[in-house]
């Protein structure tokens, strides 16, 4: 070969080596580009979801300050319930002592009256008699 032949040659190969060299170092760079791209994007979606995640916590923070407020008013109910409970417990046992009371006095006073009505109807029927008698009796 003639060293213009070796010369173009040589040029075709150096030319050949720098497109190679040059689309491999293209395609380094593209792909560079792409994982930056897509590093950004991901670190846009990360803050987006560490946001998402502050507002939750605050969520559940209201969640568990409402949800103690809530257990602390059913607890009072609770206890509340249980004290009109008691009370009203203790009413019904005044009731029931001061009605058995009642019941009591009242009944006495039953028996009383009924014996003093059988003693008038005995008084009643005995002046019937008298009466009775006088009317046939003249001089009685």
């Amino acid at each position: 070969m003639s060293d213009a032949e070796v010369s173009e040659s040589e040029a075709w190969v150096c030319n050949s080596e720098d497109q190679a060299y040059g689309s491999a170092s293209g395609k380094k760079l593209q792909q560079q580009q792409m994982q930056r791209s897509s590093n950004e994007m991901l670190h846009r979606e990360l803050r987006h979801l560490a946001n998402e995640n502050r507002q939750l916590r605050g969520v559940v923070a209201e969640l568990r300050s409402s949800l103690c407020l809530k257990n602390r008013e059913v607890e009072t109910l609770t206890n509340r319930v249980a004290e009109t409970g008691r009370l009203l417990e203790e009413q019904v046992e005044e009731f029931r002592h001061a009605f058995g009371a009642v019941t009591r006095d009242r009944d006495e006073q039953l028996d009383a009256l009924a014996a003093e009505n059988g003693e008038l109807r005995t008084e009643l029927a005995d002046l019937n008699r008298r009466l009775d008698h006088a009317r046939t009796d003249p001089c009685f």
